[in-house]
Parts: structure tokens; C-alpha cells; sequence
């Protein structure tokens, strides 16, 4: 149910004066006196909007988003912007909820976004990197997307899917990953700062030459049939098995020796 608020009750949700920089306001509140707020909110000092809620706009194709985000900062809630035609999160930094913009075909960035508490699902979207994205909290799904690279995202709560994802080159700055990493067949040369992988870690037919400072696998980890790799790198413990088929470091490593520098709780097949 839609709450409606006039003029006059609106001005009294933001006559107090407040040292904070946005005006926190539900998100009922907000739809049912949305350009009376966009006109009047900066007058008081605020920088910007907080909505407290969740905030849907599914299959929705004529509202405008530019302005609705050039406004709105941060959302204490869940954004539903599911086969829409948003083009940007324009000014949004953050979400605590998850994000849904499968489907969003004019989608080009995530503008300012900076961190999602919950999941975020991109999947079918021709959006290429995640911009300003540092934090996913839960799964991040970028199945059949045109992501190439995860730009400045470090940390992923859950599992990161990227199937159908043919162009992908890069993981950026991401340090860990709570769930499962599947990186086979991608474009990948390096792991870069990855550190930590909580599930499975998948990077068989893939030219990395190192693992460089990944210590932590809680799964399997699948380094078949790469070609390049020639060092365990940082390595310290793989909570599965270890597959490495078919690659230099099965030729100069026994079990053995194997077992010897890294903690494998399961079997080592060679």
C-alpha cells in the first residue's frame, strides 16, 4: 500500500534542521511525493537521498532513472530493476540488500556504486566491467553477460558465476571470494591478488603461469590443462581434491612433494 503525503507533511519530514548528509525517507514516503522532494531536499543542506525499503521497478520501462538516481545515494533495501531500461546507477553508492538487473538491455555502468550487501545478478546484460563496485555480500551472477573484467570489486560473499561469459580477461583487484570461482576456458593470465577462494576454484584450460598469492582453496581446485603453469605460488591448503592434469607442474612435482608444501585433504591427481 502507497502512502500519500502532501506538500505540507513533507516539508515537516525535513524541517528539522540535520548535520546529515542525506535525508533518510521510506521508501513510500518517496514515491508519493518524489518531485516535491527532488525540488526541496538540497534546500535544507542534505547532499542527497537514503530510502529505507525496498525499492521495485520491475519490467518498468517509462520511468526515469537518470533523475531518480542522479538523487538517490544509498537504499536500505533491495533494488528490483529486473528487464527495465535503466541506463546507470548514476549517483547510488550503496545498496544493503541485493541488486536485480538481469534482462536490462540499455544498461551501460553501475555508475557510483561502491557496495551491495546482498546478491547481484547481471545476467544477460551487455555491461563490460562493475565500475566503482568494491563489495558484493552475497553471490554475484554474471552468467551470459559481457563482462570483461571486475574492475575494483575485492570481496564476493558467495559464489561469482560467469558462465556463458566469453570475453573475460580479468579478475581486477578481487582478494576473496566466499563461495565457488569458475574460471575455466576464460582469458585469464593472472590471479592477481586473490587470496582466498571459501568453495571450489575452477581454473582448468586457463594460461595463468602462478597462483600467485592465493593460500586458501576450502574446495577442489581444478588446475588441468594449463598449459603455462609452472608454480603453487603462495598455496598453503586445499580443502578437496587437487586436479592438475596435464600441466608443467605435474611433470616436475611428485604427490609426495605435493603434499609436502600444501595441506590437500583429499586426492591429488596427476
Amino acid at each position: 500500500m502507497r502512502i500519500i503525503i502532501n506538500e505540507s507533511q513533507y516539508r515537516q519530514i525535513i524541517e528539522s534542521e540535520s548535520n546529515e548528509r542525506l535525508l533518510e525517507i521510506s521508501v513510500d514516503e518517496f514515491l508519493s511525493a518524489e518531485n516535491v522532494i527532488f525540488k526541496n531536499y538540497k534546500k535544507k543542506g542534505y547532499q542527497g537521498i537514503r530510502l529505507v525499503g525496498n525499492l521495485t521497478f520491475y519490467s518498468n520501462n517509462w520511468k526515469d532513472f537518470y533523475r531518480l538516481f542522479e538523487h538517490v545515494i544509498e537504499i536500505d533495501g533491495n533494488l528490483d530493476l529486473i528487464n527495465t531500461n535503466v541506463m546507470s546507477l548514476g549517483n547510488l553508492e550503496s545498496v544493503s540488500g541485493y541488486v536485480d538487473l538481469r534482462y536490462c538491455d540499455s544498461l551501460i555502468d553501475l555508475g557510483k556504486l561502491k557496495k551491495v550487501g546482498g546478491s547481484l545478478d547481471l545476467s544477460k546484460t551487455k555491461i563490460d566491467n562493475l565500475g566503482n563496485l568494491e563489495y558484493v555480500g552475497h553471490y554475484l551472477q554474471l552468467s551470459e553477460s559481457k563482462i570483461e573484467d571486475l574492475s575494483v570489486l575485492k570481496f564476493v560473499g558467495g559464489d561469482v558465476n560467469l558462465w556463458g561469459v566469453k570475453n573475460f580477461k580479468s579478475i581486477g583487484d578481487l582478494e576473496e571470494v566466499g563461495g565457488y570461482l569458475t574460471l575455466s576456458d576464460t582469458k585469464i593470465k593472472s590471479l592477481n591478488n586473490l587470496r582466498k577462494v571459501g568453495k571450489y576454484l575452477d581454473l582448468d584450460f586457463t594460461n595463468i603461469k602462478t597462483l600467485g598469492y592465493l593460500e586458501y582453496v576450502g574446495g577442489n581446485l581444478y588446475i588441468s590443462y594449463c598449459n603455462e603453469l609452472e608454480s603453487f605460488g603462495e598455496l598453503k591448503y586445499v580443502g578437496g581434491g587437487l586436479s592438475m592434469r596435464n600441466t608443467p607442474l605435474s611433470k616436475m612435482m611428485s604427490v609426495e612433494e605435493i603434499k609436502n608444501k600444501i595441506e590437500v585433504n583429499d586426492k591429488i591427481m596427476l
